[in-house]
């Protein structure tokens, strides 16, 4: 895995070797702070599946990407939040408490882009999340229970490229320093 500070001028890294860095617990142990924060997961879907998410429906996802956007700004922060989303996915460990916690049974982590800051920035997030080139929403609603957004889950049939998203972001307000811990292969649950 490798963990990476991505400024609105460039990009720095530290690599850790795929032994150093085994599971995504560990990467959450290690690198993602208990401090409070907006985070996006990276997900990979294959194949498409057709997924029922609690009360908001079934939903047909096609195979591809998705990048679900979210905050932690209570007990635990981002670690919390991110221990919770990065745990094992079959029902026998899983009760889903959110949406992406139905979707998480169906796919792998690729990376985790966040922010650490007591603003709550999912909603700018979305928006630019939405503008980024191919972006679709396969189910209006899915993480947005709690806001006007159309969504906070988008679909990419391509990985989205953080420097993207990082360039719409620096056209927002203050984005802070956007970070992000990335597979050296899918991370699965």
């Amino acid at each position: 895995m490798t963990s990476s500070e991505i400024t609105s001028s460039e990009m720095t890294s530290s690599e850790m070797t795929s032994s150093e860095m085994t599971s995504p617990r560990q990467a959450t142990n290690d690198f993602i702070p208990s401090q409070p924060g907006t985070y996006c997961l990276v997900l990979r879907l294959s194949p498409g599946a057709q997924i029922t998410v609690g009360a908001l429906g079934r939903f047909t996802f096609p195979e591809g990407f998705l990048v679900y956007i979210g905050s932690a700004l209570g007990s635990g922060g981002l670690a919390g939040r991110l221990k919770h989303h990065t745990r094992p996915t079959g029902p026998e460990y899983m009760k889903a408490s959110w949406h992406v916690d139905y979707l998480r049974r169906y796919t792998k982590i690729v990376e985790i882009w966040y922010v650490q800051d007591a603003i709550r920035r999912e909603h700018e997030w979305a928006t630019v999340a939405r503008q980024v080139s191919g972006a679709t929403i396969p189910a209006k609603g899915f993480g947005a229970s709690d806001c006007n957004c159309p969504a906070h889950l988008f679909h990419y049939s391509n990985l989205p490229r953080l420097r993207a998203f990082r360039h719409r972001l620096d056209n927002q307000p203050s984005a802070g320093r956007l970070m992000v811990v990335e597979a050296q292969g899918p991370i699965s649950g």
